[in-house]
């Protein structure tokens, strides 16, 4: 075997394991976020949790005083309506960026969704794709090579609150997805690899598939396709190091 046919092979190896293991983190991450999100709602004080929004009364007066306690009442029920919106999204994160600081920028593309500066008191920023006031975040995400202070920078699928599939768009930590910023060109590597069947020992030392993501594709609305799009939009490939 040639040593480019070796270099290539290694790549795309390199390349799978990276992709493995985003995905493992971003699923312990939504995870996480999510049951903050939770102890959020649940630490929301009702000043009358005996009282419901469609309790009523059996007299004039039992109604008066129902009335008076759903309006204490009101201004938390509206707190939680606000945290459950995004508790019900079933694909609440489409991105995610990370700062070599450490701050973490979650991407949301939900309409009725408003970005968020915390996560029950955790620095964790939940940005809506379409907030004028963080575009300088969003542009991190989309154009990761422009900008030294990303650490890495990925795109999210979801199904029901569940993580299905990352692609790995800038990953600064590791030398070769740092080498190669052409996130069409790393896709296409691993699509070559699926295609090839060729096996590799994983991280237990046992030869296995390459494989990063569910067997069945993942659909996606054509804004996240749009934005996925846009990575490209500053790509340096340098492949050819890597197969000298």
């Amino acid at each position: 075997m040639s040593g480019k046919t070796l270099n290539m092979l290694s790549l795309e190896k390199e390349l799978t394991y990276i992709e493995e293991d985003a995905l493992a983190d971003e699923q312990e991450s939504v995870k996480r976020n999510y049951a903050l999100l939770e102890q959020e709602k649940n630490a929301i004080t009702i000043p009358h949790p005996e009282v419901h929004p469609y309790d009523t009364g059996i007299d004039y007066e039992d109604i008066s005083n129902i009335h008076a306690k759903k309006r204490d009442n009101q201004p938390a029920w509206d707190k939680i309506a606000v945290v459950k919106r995004y508790l019900n999204a079933p694909k609440l994160f489409v991105g995610h960026c990370l700062l070599q600081g450490g701050a973490n920028y979650y991407i949301i593309d939900h309409p009725s969704l408003a970005s968020r500066y915390h996560i029950h008191n955790q620095p964790i920023h939940m940005i809506n794709a379409d907030d004028k006031d963080y575009a300088w975040a969003i542009r991190m995400w989309r154009y990761p090579s422009e900008d030294k202070r990303v650490r890495y920078s990925r795109n999210i699928h979801m199904r029901n609150r569940q993580v299905v599939a990352v692609d790995v768009v800038l990953d600064r930590s590791n030398q070769i997805a740092s080498g190669i910023t052409d996130f069409f060109l790393r896709k296409a590597l691993l699509r070559n690899k699926n295609k090839t069947g060729k096996h590799h020992s994983d991280h237990s030392g046992k030869a296995g598939q390459y494989s990063y993501a569910p067997q069945k594709s993942v659909p996606c609305c054509a804004r996240l396709c749009r934005i996925r799009q846009d990575h490209g939009h500053a790509a340096q490939t340098t492949l050819s190091a890597f197969q000298q």
